[in-house]
């Protein structure tokens, strides 16, 4: 334990363990992450890309260190409401696919919750739906846009991992279908995106593919396994992609984390958990959410960032930067227990 009235301390604290131990140390690492999270200030870095209607707000992070491409993250929250708010916001979303070049969508969601902007034509109600999804399906939109199904691939690899969980009996629910319906983990829908015809009719309009990833396995509320993480990160391209997922809080700047630190070199023993605090404070500078990844996502991403590294988990030391107290009319005590993994923050006025 330790303690110190009006800063953060700086202490010694060096967790040795290796990778059999690591799933009970990675929520004190977590623990650690956050409190240097706590020393840093937020500030919205820039400003988001607007669609058309205002409906979507997309927010740009760098891709890979060394290329050009783009990624942007949003959630499939309206931005404000208009009269029509399902079709505007679908229509919004492929125009914004056209306009930033995007070639991948990565999309979470909890099933059967399927993305509102896909076909077929019967999706187009924003509210939760487990309508199936087809290939031949298609679906045209107000400002011309229109989409097509061109192939449905299961993602394989994600779905045996998932497939090996333990099974947890869930209470009856009256809500719940009554005839068992396809379950959905992990898939890769390819659609043709056709843009709108131009005010030259002789135009012909040339149409592109694009991939949507739907992933319906990763859950906010729970860390997600390392190797589910290596799938997702192995989704990620070089070409310009979209991430979302409901909120756009915490899968989707995680994911997005995951990626960006996985093409990162120098990460060492010494530097590991600054660097994974850096990246989180960035994405929420750049989301402007102070909030966004929360600690069970945070708990993702060190999974991922020490099983898939060169780092010798052996000797992973934590540290917290010390900063003064505020005021010197009151003073905090932060105290920080190692093998309990207990924070608390006492304000102590005079």
């Amino acid at each position: 334990m330790w303690e110190r009235r009006g800063v953060i301390v700086k202490p010694e604290l060096v967790c040795s363990f290796n990778q059999a131990d690591c799933e009970t140390l990675i929520p004190r690492l977590a623990m650690a992450v956050e409190l240097k999270l706590s020393t840093m200030e937020f500030s919205r870095y820039s400003s988001p890309v607007v669609s058309e209607n205002g409906l979507l707000h997309l927010y740009n992070v760098q891709g890979e260190p060394d290329a050009d491409n783009q990624i942007f993250v949003h959630s499939l929250i309206p931005e404000k409401n208009t009269d029509d708010i399902a079709e505007d916001f679908c229509a919004d979303f492929w125009k914004s696919v056209a306009a930033q070049g995007i070639k991948n969508v990565i999309a979470f969601a909890d099933a059967p919750e399927r993305p509102k902007y896909m076909p077929p034509e019967g999706n187009a109600k924003f509210q939760l739906t487990s309508l199936p999804l087809n290939k031949g399906d298609s679906r045209s939109f107000k400002n011309g846009y229109q989409v097509k199904v061109i192939s449905i691939e299961q993602l394989n690899d994600i779905q045996s991992i998932v497939a090996g969980r333990p099974v947890t009996p869930k209470p009856f629910s009256e809500q719940e279908p009554a005839v068992e319906q396809e379950t959905i983990i992990a898939r890769a829908v390819t659609l043709e995106l056709t843009p709108p015809k131009s005010n030259n009719s002789a135009d012909s309009r040339e149409t592109f593919q694009v991939t949507v990833d739907q992933i319906f396995c990763w859950s906010e509320h729970v860390r997600l396994e390392h190797e589910i993480s290596e799938r997702i990160v192995s989704r990620f391209g070089s070409e310009n992609t979209q991430v979302h997922c409901e909120g756009g809080t915490n899968r989707s700047p995680a994911a997005v984390l995951m990626y960006q630190l996985s093409a990162k070199s120098g990460l060492t023993e010494a530097n590991v958990l600054d660097k994974i605090a850096e990246g989180v404070h960035d994405i929420r500078c750049k989301c402007h959410n102070r909030n966004a990844i929360n600690r069970p996502t945070i708990e993702t991403i060190i999974s991922f960032v020490l099983k898939n590294s060169n780092i010798n988990m052996d000797n992973i030391r934590v540290e917290v930067e010390p900063v003064t107290a505020p005021s010197t009319s009151s003073s905090s005590i932060w105290t920080f227990d190692v093998e309990e993994s207990a924070v608390t923050k006492v304000t102590v006025n005079g």
